[in-house]
């Protein structure tokens, strides 16, 4: 049984939690200035779309291939161990990046494979925060402080983007790069503070051959077939993104202040998603939210062009619910002994659905138009909801 909702901002009452969340807030933002800066580098160098979508593919794709390590590892060893390893992988990549752009020795490719390797880092940090949220607060404020991890990173969409668009004006690609150097470093620095926290007393090598009970592997199984319907579909406007900012001749501002819409709409979603859930219920939400995203696709392959911050915004919080309210139930489902590996195999989901938008939404746009990738993904999202959308979030909330 879950404990009541609580409200949105509550877990950051909790000194442990606020400082890493803080932390991985500003890494995020980093990272999002990192991913705009690669973007629209590509962008410069008359790449077309399907070697721009390809950017967004490299990301998620190590999050498709190393997720469930991660989860393994999170499962054997402590939490935060796996998170200084991972952060300190991410900085050097991002060092890394930051010489070969300044020494203008780089190509698209070895850009993409850049990003790919920070992927890795990322794919083995992020479910290893999502796993020590049970361990920093208490079961009144889980819901809130896994929410917050959603808000966080949408947060980074808002303020990495137009961090990125102001830096790439005025210095150029690199000194987003370095931005994101700096984030990395300072995360690095605050998880080599003891937390005041401890990893579960249970024996960790006991994590590694106990099993997942046959229904809660089968409740895992529908939970990720959902994580995957919508995460193909609605990766179409995050993979077009920059494509959409680039024919609106506006250029890496254009880029920026969309992408801080979609992390703005996400900011607002998180702070009346209590009351949704309370007057819904999360199941319901993710039906609803899904046909508002589709709704928010065709809006922006229709609408007039300079138009677009208002449906990009609406999209951004749909995402946020989305995402959050399936964070939420393998948190609230899962066991401690099992959570790190319940949460890669989400992950894993989620962000393959992701990888694999990156590929086929780049492809149908070079194939037909912008446009025409963007009302396929509308309508892929709308299929799926009307052939599959089980009841995954009961009794998690509300």
């Amino acid at each position: 049984m879950s404990a009541p909702p609580d409200h949105a901002l509550a877990s950051l009452s909790v000194p442990t939690y606020r400082r890493l969340w803080l932390a991985t807030v500003a890494a995020h933002t980093g990272y999002w200035a990192q991913a705009v800066a690669v973007a629209w580098w590509l962008v410069e160098q008359k790449c077309g779309p399907q070697v721009v979508a390809l950017a967004h593919f490299s990301s998620s794709l190590p999050v498709l291939l190393l997720s469930y390590a991660s989860g393994w590892l999170i499962d054997r060893f402590d939490y935060l161990q796996v998170q200084r390893l991972s952060q300190g992988w991410i900085l050097v990549t991002s060092v890394a990046m930051i010489i070969l752009m300044c020494l203008d020795s780089t190509s698209p490719y070895t850009l993409l494979l850049l990003t790919s390797l920070m992927g890795a880092g990322v794919a083995l940090r992020n479910p290893a925060w999502q796993a020590s949220i049970g361990q920093i607060v208490s079961l009144r404020h889980l819901s809130s402080a896994t929410v917050l991890s959603s808000v966080g990173f949408n947060l980074a969409r808002t303020l990495g983007p137009l961090i990125a668009g102001l830096l790439i004006s005025a210095w150029g690609v690199w000194s987003a790069l370095f931005y994101n150097a700096i984030t990395a470093f300072v995360l690095f620095i605050t998880l080599q503070w003891p937390p005041a926290y401890q990893p579960a007393a249970a024996p960790r090598t006991a994590a590694i051959v106990a099993p997942i009970s046959p229904n809660a592997r089968r409740w895992l199984g529908r939970l990720c077939l959902r994580a995957i319907g919508i995460g193909l579909p609605t990766s179409a406007l995050l993979v077009l993104l920059p494509v959409v900012a680039s024919s609106e001749e506006r250029g890496p501002t254009m880029y920026a202040w969309l992408l801080g819409a979609f992390g703005g709409g996400g900011f607002v979603a998180a702070l009346i998603r209590p009351r949704l859930v309370k007057a819904l219920g999360p199941d319901r939400l993710l039906n609803i939210f899904s046909g508002v995203f589709a709704a928010c696709l065709l809006l922006v392959a229709w609408q007039p062009q300079g138009h677009l911050l208002g449906s990009v915004a609406a999209a951004g919080a749909a995402w946020l619910i989305l995402f959050s309210t399936l964070n939420v139930a393998v948190h609230s489902h899962s066991a401690a002994s099992c959570r790190g590996r319940a949460l890669a195999a989400y992950m894993t989901s989620a962000f393959g659905g992701m990888a694999a938008g990156g590929l086929l939404w780049g492809w149908l746009a070079e194939e037909f138009d912008c446009n025409t990738a963007l009302a396929m993904g509308a309508a892929a999202l709308l299929c799926g909801l009307a052939c599959y959308r089980p009841r995954v979030c009961q009794g998690t909330e509300g």
